[in-house]
């Protein structure tokens, strides 16, 4: 009895799990389902969720047009800026889903510096590149910056807090367009 109720549990749950094992069809290099686009003012509120509520009026919002990447659906005034993420590309191995939905906000500095990663990601992705293809270039927004690194090692030898940095890396002014 024990055999089969164990059996029967195992079986539903590779049944009803498929988007926590990331084994939701297909390989990395396999076709990716087409993002569906979220209605403007769900997307919009969504987005803005992720802020503060006293903060939420003066930010920049983005809507995904699921064939062109990210658009501005309104222009903010406090140099904030707020999508929702819609392709995780930092798991090359894995297909891309069409059921992730993340809010994220970024400050002046973020929005100059990491949201360009995620609206190059969306643009790359709506022209039909692979996961791997994505993860090498979106990588590639990122420089390695050994002085820095060189003077963290000095500061930890020196007593000096490090905040758990296991390396830093700094965004390429210079950057080229995906």
């Amino acid at each position: 009895m024990n055999l089969a109720l164990s059996a029967a549990i195992l079986l539903l749950s590779s049944l009803c799990c498929p988007a926590q094992t990331g084994k939701t069809g297909g390989s990395a290099d396999a076709s990716s389902p087409r993002l569906e686009t979220m209605p403007q003012s769900l997307e919009v509120r969504f987005a803005l969720s992720a802020l503060p509520p006293h903060l939420r009026d003066g930010a920049t919002a983005y809507v995904l047009d699921p064939v062109a990447g990210y658009i501005v659906n309104r222009k903010g005034t406090n140099g904030l800026s707020c999508i929702v993420m819609r392709t995780e590309w930092a798991w090359p191995q894995l297909a891309f889903r069409d059921d992730i939905y993340v809010p994220i906000c970024y400050d002046e500095e973020g929005s100059k510096k990491m949201l360009p990663v995620w609206t190059d990601v969306a643009q790359m992705r709506a022209r039909g590149l692979t996961p791997k293809q994505i993860e090498a270039r979106a990588l590639g927004h990122f420089l390695y910056d050994r002085a820095i690194d060189a003077e963290l090692s000095r500061s930890r030898r020196d007593g000096g807090h490090d905040h758990g940095f296991a390396s830093l890396h700094v965004l390429r002014p210079e950057r080229e367009k995906c």
